[in-house]
């Protein structure tokens, strides 16, 4: 079963992955520029998900004042539980969609983790490794190794000041900017909690990966805000009038 994994991991996501990378430094002349179109790539190729994600958070929010109210009204656990998945059904939503980009991102920062590791190496190790991996292609395998320097990163080793603190206060803005908005003042508390550890804990862990991966998570972060910005812009109260209409369709039925 763990060969099987491995196997799917492998021929997927790490060797499709890092013969991309590859292609797309050789191109630019840089790794971190390749890191940077890569994101980019992989944002575009998951934007579907994403966006589900962002419609379904939306109206969450839509439907988060009724759903205070069912909380109040309901105080047996069954019948609450059953009137809030009436509710999530009249309107349309998956609550477990608010997690589907996240769910898909996980395995490909597991990934992406092995595929800088290798292809920006600088141990002899890493080096045989990542050739193993790409494709009998000359163009690829003649370049390189890679320019793992980008600005003032060595893209294969950690850095341990300016980026960590980017990863932290990109995650902590794209978490402001994507958070239901607490009802309560109990909710405030902890989404405020929340919204401040996830960036500190993120942030240490960055001390500690390589640079190329921090950079991808920056970016991804900075191309997700700009998403959640458009989609704010161009949608903006359209959640709220889907779910009226469909309460009105809903009562012209039932009269």
């Amino acid at each position: 079963m763990v060969d099987a994994i491995s196997f799917v991991f492998n021929t997927f996501l790490i060797n499709p992955l890092t013969n991309l990378f590859v292609l797309l430094s050789l191109l630019t002349g840089n790794a971190g520029f390749g890191v940077i179109l890569l994101t980019i790539f992989i944002r575009l190729i998951t934007l579907p998900t994403t966006l589900k994600q962002m419609h379904t958070t939306r109206m969450m929010a839509a439907i988060n004042p009724r759903m205070q109210d069912i909380q109040k009204r309901y105080k047996d656990p069954k019948r609450r539980s059953e009137e809030q998945m009436k509710l999530y059904k009249e309107a349309g939503i998956n609550p477990l969609g608010c997690f589907s980009g996240m769910l898909l991102q996980f395995p490909i920062l597991i990934a992406l983790y092995r595929v800088f590791s290798l292809a920006v190496g600088e141990t002899p190790e890493a080096i045989i490794k990542v050739h193993g991996r790409l494709y009998n292609i000359d163009y690829l395998r003649e370049g390189m190794p890679l320019n793992s320097h980008f600005l003032w990163l060595n893209l294969g080793r950690p850095d341990a000041l300016l980026l960590p603190i980017l990863v932290a206060g990109t995650t902590y803005v794209l978490q402001k900017v994507t958070t239901l908005p607490a009802q309560t003042e109990q909710q405030r508390a902890q989404a405020g909690m929340m919204n401040l550890m996830m960036p500190l804990m993120l942030g240490f862990i960055s001390n500690n990966l390589s640079s190329g991966l921090c950079l991808y998570w920056v970016v991804g972060n900075v191309v997700a805000m700009l998403m959640q910005v458009a989609l704010n812009r161009t949608d903006l109260g359209r959640e709220q009038r889907e779910l009226a209409a469909k309460r009105a369709r809903k009562q012209a039925l039932k009269a």
